[in-house]
């Protein structure tokens, strides 16, 4: 659900529909109503417990330029702006998630939560923490360097993950 195919010379303005039904922001007519009520109530209890928030802040967006990539077998090759098709150009769209840069969020403190810096509530007594990129294998039509054009495996960034070290074994 990260790829797209469009022959609209923009991506979306949402993200991917299968994205927003996995996240539980999207349902079913029929279950609306009775999951909004449920909402409404843990609206209602994590107001009460200060709400939840990531340890690490990410940012998605559509990725309308994506020129090179790494494929599965680690080779860098470059990726196709746009699948030619018999009723005419597609443009190959990616949606990617990173860790929000450290120079995007006003105010906060350090750098933490941000890419690069340490992840928010981890004790850092116990912990070294780092926020950093987690990413995943779609399908991109690529040429490699010998210039043969064809359907690779390419990594792209779909998520910002905490990875902790314990100060312990450090020692």
């Amino acid at each position: 659900p990260r790829v797209l195919f469009s022959p609209s010379p923009s991506p979306p303005d949402h993200p991917p529909l299968l994205l927003l039904l996995e996240a539980g922001l999207l349902t079913e007519e029929e279950e609306e109503e009775e999951e909004e009520e449920e909402e409404r109530k843990d609206q209602g209890r994590a107001a009460a417990r200060g709400g939840d928030g990531s340890v690490c802040e990410s940012v998605s967006e559509w990725v309308t330029d994506k020129k090179t990539a790494i494929d599965n077998h680690g080779r860098t090759v470059a990726v196709l702006p746009e699948v030619q098709t018999q009723t005419g150009p597609l443009k190959q769209y990616f949606y990617e998630t990173r860790c929000r840069p450290a120079g995007g969020a006003p105010g906060s403190a350090g750098g933490a939560g941000l890419s690069g810096g340490a992840c928010l509530g981890v004790d850092k007594r116990q912990w070294v923490s780092e926020c950093k990129p987690k990413q995943s294998f779609v399908r991109a039509l690529t040429t490699d360097a010998n210039k043969k054009k064809g359907w690779r495996w390419i990594r792209i960034d779909t998520s910002c993950v905490c990875v902790l070290l314990s100060r312990a074994s450090r020692n």
